[in-house]
């Protein structure tokens, strides 16, 4: 019992710190973001109007992930399952941290959003799958832009560097720089706000 109830009051701090909606458009499936998984299963989607999408939707370790069109002039694109996250607190001892878990159709699959671009790699490799194992590899923290929660830009705890968008259909990476590109501001289920 303590450990469902650690569940939702992760789900509950998850929505209170990262202002994430129980409803709005989204191109995740309606599995997803109007099923039980609710309100913590959606995507991140940046003020281009690409979200997080997982490459050709493959359940595999290494995948890489994404930035995908889910929105075009305001309106959502499409249901994709490619873009279905579960973001959720990794653990009680660090409740600012988050972990976002590839869930195709609503239904989680054991695959995290990781940071490959760790400074330390000869061969550094973006942002891809990796199964989760509660590594500060697959840890990141939220950071408002102005106290605007449409303008979430997101750290990776281990290698400190932020999510960013390198095009549309390209791979994410991360970036240590001190100004963050413009692809690096993300809101939940709906385009993120450059500035607050």
């Amino acid at each position: 019992m303590r450990g469902k109830l650690s569940g939702i009051a992760a789900a509950v701090v998850v929505a209170a710190v990262i202002a994430v909606p129980v409803t709005g458009a989204s191109a995740s499936t309606s599995r997803c973001t109007e099923g039980v998984m609710q309100p913590p299963c959606g995507d991140f989607v940046n003020q281009s109007g690409n979200g997080w999408a997982v490459y050709k939707q493959r359940l595999q370790p290494g995948t890489p992930v994404i930035a995908y069109p889910d929105f075009r002039g305001g309106k959502q694109v499409t249901s994709d399952r490619s873009t279905d996250f579960y973001v959720f607190t990794p653990t009680t001892r660090a409740q600012l941290n988050r972990s976002f878990e590839y869930a195709p159709d609503g239904l989680l699959s054991g695959l995290c959003l990781a940071d490959l671009d760790n400074p330390n790699l000869v061969h550094p490799n973006g942002v891809v799958l990796r199964w989760c194992n509660g590594s500060p590899y697959q840890q990141w923290q939220a950071s408002e832009a102005n106290g605007n929660p449409r303008s979430l830009q997101w750290r990776n705890v281990a290698s400190r560097g932020w999510i960013q968008a390198n095009g549309t259909g390209k791979q994410l990476s991360t970036s240590t720089a001190a100004k963050r590109p413009a692809g690096a501001f993300w809101a939940w289920n709906t385009p993120g706000q450059a500035q607050g």
